[in-house]
């Protein structure tokens, strides 16, 4: 057998050292970590819900302090009260009122002729009067929430001589037409003024008669107000100043 010369061993030498060493594998140099991605935020919480205003008087009324008038609520677009002076009627009108209601009857205004005052400062007029509870009539309870629910009539003032008479009317509005639980009505009634069972008591029979719930039994009179010396009765105190134009 040949031997290999000198030449040829020396060249397969080269050739193996080149094949040991002319490449790495993958190994012999670290990976590369990938880079770490960044944690997601935490969603902001979400904001709480808006709170509706709360009137100060603990139901859906809030109280209301106006010039020349002693007692003023108000919902949304329809206000409330006692008998505006002069001055309170110029208020109301300042602050936009289109409608005034008219609870008391006119000889409890002495001369002063109220739609007629009110006629010169530009107000819609209605008088839909009564007295005692007796003369509160369906169809007067009718017609009064007829004005309530009047969209064209508002923004919209009722008012009697203290709040009784409103109380009554809107306590009967509220439930039949807003649909709030009597008990909640009887709240705002009695926010506005309504002590005298009679009044209640009539409530009750028209409400009653037209589909709502069965109301709790009408409270009596209160000791302190006998039904003679309650707002419309015939031994009720003299009537607080109308509003005045001169005469």
């Amino acid at each position: 057998m040949q031997q290999p010369d000198s030449f040829t061993l020396y060249a397969a030498s080269l050739l193996l050292l080149a094949s040991c060493g002319g490449s790495q594998s993958d190994t012999d140099t670290p990976a590369t970590a990938p880079p770490q991605a960044t944690p997601a935020a935490a969603p902001a919480p979400a904001p709480a819900p808006a709170t509706e205003p709360v009137g100060a008087t603990g139901t859906a009324l809030t109280s209301i302090a106006a010039n020349g008038i002693d007692q003023l609520f108000r919902l949304e677009d329809v206000f409330l009260s006692s008998q505006p002076s002069r001055k309170g009627f110029e208020v109301l009108k300042r602050q936009g009122i289109h409608t005034i209601v008219n609870l008391r009857k006119p000889n409890e205004l002495g001369e002063i002729d109220e739609g007629e005052s009110l006629a010169r400062l530009e107000f819609s007029y209605h008088n839909p009067a009564f007295g005692p509870p007796e003369e509160l009539t369906d169809e007067l309870l009718d017609t009064t929430r007829a004005l309530f629910s009047n969209a064209e009539e508002r923004p919209l003032l009722v008012h009697c001589k203290s709040g009784t008479r409103v109380g009554a009317v809107w306590m009967a509005h509220r439930i039949l037409d807003a649909g709030i639980p009597w008990i909640d009505a009887g709240q705002e009634a009695r926010l506005l003024g309504l002590k005298q069972g009679g009044y209640l008591e009539r409530v009750r029979e028209y409400v009653t008669a037209r589909g709502a719930e069965a109301p709790p039994a009408a409270a009596p009179a209160t000791p302190d107000q006998p039904p003679a010396a309650q707002e419309g009765g015939a031994d009720a105190p003299a009537p607080a100043t109308p509003p005045s134009d001169g005469r």
